[in-house]
């Protein structure tokens, strides 16, 4: 029977630890006025993983993520579909948008607040309830121009 290195237990208990922490949110929202009048507001946030494609099992890595929203003006609140929250920029139909969300989303002196909830999927084929958006919360507007290209 071998016996694991206690150096080499810390380090995977490390890195099991990172790849379990939860994910962080930047405090600002960053905001663009689109050439159509609509507003899309970046939400970042990042974490640590585990392995993955072309990865090293056990070596931790942080990435660096966003989620998009679409609203009419940087005042007052909405409910999807007025309201479209997407997984990749510009691009407003599913399968990247969200689906079938309710909740709400709010701006209001310079401040986004963000209360959405979307289906629960546990058995990945059957929705059963709401899980909870996970970039829920508030954030600082910070309005950004539109780059020369």
């Amino acid at each position: 029977m071998t016996t694991i290195q206690p150096r080499l237990f810390v380090v995977v208990l490390l890195a099991v630890s990172l790849a379990q922490a939860k994910e962080r949110l930047e405090p600002t929202a960053r905001v663009l006025r689109l050439a159509e009048g609509r507003y899309e507001i970046e939400l970042r946030y990042s974490g640590w993983a585990l392995g993955g494609p072309c990865k090293v099992p056990l070596l931790p890595w942080k990435y660096h993520s966003s989620n998009w929203l679409y609203v009419s003006s940087l005042e007052g609140a909405w409910s999807p579909p007025n309201v479209i929250v997407t997984r990749e920029r510009r691009r407003l139909a599913a399968p990247w948008s969200f689906q079938d969300m309710r909740g709400t989303v709010s701006i209001s002196k310079g401040v986004l607040t963000v209360n959405l909830e979307y289906p629960g999927y546990p058995d990945g084929v059957h929705p059963n309830g709401y899980v909870a958006y996970k970039l829920n919360g508030a954030y600082r507007i910070e309005l950004i121009s539109a780059p020369n290209n």
